[in-house]
């Protein structure tokens, strides 16, 4: 009993010299951390203020309380912004995005709060998704390409036409957007020099575009066979003022001016020497862009059965070989015009081209008219004013007893053209759409002094040269007035 009671004892012994121990460890393992603490600024003797030792993007904020730290790296945060760029590369061309565009900060208010116990940390730069979104948009706005839908693309070649039609459809075009997201990332993952990322555009397909193909609203054809109209040089000017005219685009409201399509009708600008009407009708003679008015003339036509209206127009001086009576339009450089303006809804393509081996000159009107009444064109003859009495004209050029025919005599006349519609074959409507007045000229002679005396109470005429530019008449109901109107 004795030495279980003594081992019982001693055990105790044993088990509070271990606690003791423990507890001696303990205290040397605080003393340790805390010499080791000290030593490395481990320890805030202060909480208002940085351990010593504390360091942000190197700058030393120890002791210092947040406030004051705060200040101190408020220029190293403002360096840090302000050295930033960003280049975005768009086509070749470089874009810069700076800290003002996109408001760049930095965390400095996080690693302030995270320095509380001391150590070395490191500014970031924050970037504000908003104000880079809105910047990169401003990008985009100068850089996106919206697609093409497909359009109906008209096609010149008379005979290319005639196997494709007038019109074929071309296929869309793709086109492209910033992809805004995916540059946003590569901004915010620290790239500062990137090629912009695009993702296509489709174009829509012709059937989802509802593609419209103009129709043909109006067309006429003019021949040139025969006597002066197949002169060589005449037929190059009518090829000319055709290919010039050939494709025209007229917009909705717009008008077209021949005069403005064809330019001035001089040599200088390639036209030839070729007929015209001059005199008021009496006589012909050669100047630049002779014949021209045969495709004004077969224009007219064509745009009165596509029912466009009328802005300006004159007919020839004497009826033309090439048109009815109140069918023609004459045009002269900087003085009679012809001018139509397109009252549809859509844009009006004019085609004209000349067909050599018909010798024919061709002109047609397409675009989108609603108005399905046909439209025909009818000119009707309303007064036929015969010559006057033979004329003499006393020519001291001559002999005194010569006479020389001047100008054959030529009847004038007086037209009305009408637009008729029709529908179900029953007209249904009339506009009177021209009045044309067609001079009239006696038979004039030059005749020599000795023969003018002879006849002196027959005539008063007496023979001073011509001139190069007729003078015209005072107007009549049926002529707008021009200063010179000279007619081809």
């Amino acid at each position: 009993m004795r030495f279980g009671k003594w081992k019982s004892e001693s055990g105790r012994s044993r088990r509070l010299l271990t606690v003791v121990a423990a507890a001696a460890l303990v205290l040397a393992i605080c003393s340790a951390a805390a010499v080791i603490a000290g030593e490395f600024g481990l320890l805030n003797a202060d909480p208002a203020r940085y351990p010593e030792g504390t360091r942000i993007s190197g700058v030393d904020i120890g002791g210092l309380t947040r406030s004051a730290a705060a200040s101190k790296l408020a220029d190293k945060a403002r360096e840090l912004t302000e050295a930033y760029s960003c280049t975005v590369i768009i086509d070749g061309e470089a874009h810069t995005l700076t800290a003002s565009d996109i408001d760049l900060a930095t965390d400095m208010t996080d690693i302030l709060q995270r320095a509380r116990n001391g150590g070395k940390y490191e500014l970031s730069l924050v970037f504000s998704e908003y104000a880079l979104r809105r910047s990169l948009k401003e990008l985009a706005a100068g850089c996106d390409i919206a697609p093409t839908p497909p359009k109906a693309v008209p096609v010149l070649d008379a005979g290319e036409a005639s196997s494709k039609g007038r019109f074929i459809v071309e296929d869309g075009v793709e086109g492209r957007a910033l992809d805004i997201e995916a540059c946003m990332a590569l901004i915010m993952q620290g790239e500062t020099s990137l090629d912009a990322v695009f993702v296509p555009v489709p174009a829509a397909g012709p059937e989802e575009a509802q593609v419209s193909i103009p129709k043909l609203l109006g067309s006429y054809t003019t021949s040139f066979a025969g006597g002066s109209l197949e002169r060589p040089e005449r037929v190059y000017n009518i090829g000319k003022a055709a290919a010039l005219i050939n494709g025209a685009v007229v917009g909705a409201g717009q008008v077209f001016s021949c005069n403005s399509a064809l330019g001035r009708r001089t040599e200088q600008n390639g036209w030839r020497n070729a007929p015209g009407i001059t005199e008021g009708g009496a006589d012909t003679k050669d100047q630049p862009g002779g014949g021209v008015c045969q495709v004004s003339t077969t224009l007219f036509n064509a745009v009165l059965l596509a029912d466009m209206d009328i802005v300006y127009r004159q007919g020839h001086s004497r009826m033309v070989a090439y048109a009815g009576g109140g069918r023609d339009a004459t045009i002269d450089t900087d003085s009679i015009d012809f001018k139509w303006k397109n009252t549809t809804n859509a844009d009006a393509y004019v085609f004209a081209w000349v067909d050599s081996d018909a010798r024919e000159v061709h002109c047609e009107v397409y675009g989108d008219r609603k108005d399905e009444r046909s439209i025909e064109v009818i000119a009707v003859l309303v007064d036929t004013i015969p010559p006057g009495d033979d004329e003499y004209i006393e020519d001291s050029s001559l002999g005194k007893y010569d006479k020389v025919l001047d100008n054959e005599a030529i009847t004038g006349y007086d037209y009305e053209t009408y637009r008729v519609y029709y529908k179900d074959g029953a007209e249904v409507e009339r506009q009177l759409v021209a009045k044309t007045h067609y001079n009239m000229h006696p038979r004039r002679f030059r005749v020599g002094s000795a023969y003018f005396s002879a006849i002196a109470p027959v005539t008063t005429q007496y023979y001073t040269p011509r001139p190069t530019a007729y003078q015209a008449p005072a107007p009549t109901a049926y002529q707008t007035p021009y200063p010179t109107p000279a007619d081809r």
